[in-house]
């Protein structure tokens, strides 16, 4: 049940170890882009015997005899989560490590399961190699002699996103850096259409940001689950700090702040940069502890481990 593009690319390294399964998607944005990939798609309403979702939403196949088993569309616990009936109505919820397992386990879920993270294994399992990087690179005109930074928002809601201090500011980096953007899909359009129209910097406008983040030697970011992304890649990080919200979680907020050099405006943003690029691996022994949290490994079979589970759920069926 493919709601968004995003959970496409967040299937796609489970599918690969599975049969081929039907995509049924909900909007003509999704087909669209299915389309360009080349996927087979179905419209709902479908009735299966099981489904797979990128969405905390059963409700969505209310029917008890279907089986429903889900993921999550971002990494880890970087907002909270909700209502524990949204999770415990699938048989299998896949989460990226023990500790998130722990965490639903306090709220009252209980069918999460730890495989890792399925989105980042084409960077260990060899499909992102040094040629395909450098590929992407000259395909983005990235001058070599410049060091890649890229900027990355969450949703600009709950009060979460620092895009607003950057966004008419971030230009003024663009002689001295290669720029790369990127924001949350659901970004206003006002917002987004900024960022697309920024001389000098290079909007990622791809659903999948996980091959741009292997080209950046640093990131800068608020709350947004990518962070975490980019720190299984052990490269250094800034954050712009944010007041706690409705859907803050206390853990992230002190992860951010051990893993990354924080500022709270965008004139701190050269002296950041140059303290990370002087010395990259200042925090990354805080870093790795927290890459240890956030995942199970970084082996590039987090997919494998999900199909395994759909597997044999599949085999269970009349």
């Amino acid at each position: 049940d493919c709601t968004d593009p995003l959970d496409y690319v967040m299937f796609a390294p489970i599918q690969k170890h599975l049969p081929a399964i039907p995509v049924v998607v909900t909007n003509k944005k999704t087909a669209r882009y299915l389309k360009a990939q080349g996927v087979p798609y179905t419209w709902v309403p479908s009735f299966p015997q099981a489904v797979l979702m990128g969405r905390h939403k059963p409700y969505k196949f209310p029917v008890e005899q279907i089986v429903k088993m889900g993921f999550d569309h971002g990494l880890y616990q970087f907002k909270k989560w909700t209502s524990a009936k949204n999770y415990n109505g699938f048989r299998h919820y896949f989460v990226s490590s023990a500790r998130q397992v722990a965490l639903a386990q306090e709220r009252g879920i209980t069918t999460t399961r730890a495989v890792g993270y399925p989105k980042i294994d084409p960077v260990f399992d060899g499909t992102y190699d040094a040629t395909f990087q450098e590929t992407l690179r000259n395909r983005l005109g990235l001058d070599p002699q410049k060091k890649t930074v890229i900027f990355s928002s969450t949703w600009d809601i709950d009060g979460m996103s620092a895009l607003e201090r950057w966004i008419d500011k971030v230009h003024a980096l663009t002689r001295d850096y290669n720029i790369l953007l990127t924001t949350h899909t659901w970004t206003a359009r006002k917002h987004i259409a900024k960022l697309q129209n920024i001389r000098g910097a290079f909007y990622i406008a791809d659903h999948n940001i996980v091959p741009y983040l292997l080209l950046a030697d640093l990131l800068v970011g608020d709350t947004s689950s990518l962070i975490g992304e980019f720190c299984a890649l052990d490269k250094p990080i800034i954050t712009f700090r944010v007041p706690e919200g409705p859907r803050s979680v206390k853990e992230i907020m002190e992860m951010l702040a051990a893993i990354s050099i924080q500022i709270d405006d965008f004139a701190e943003i050269h002296g950041a940069i140059q303290a990370c690029l002087a010395n990259p691996a200042a925090q990354s022994p805080q870093r790795q502890q927290a890459t240890a949290l956030m995942f199970t490994a970084l082996d590039g079979r987090a997919g494998a481990r999900a199909a395994q589970y759909i597997r044999d759920e599949l085999q269970r069926l009349p």
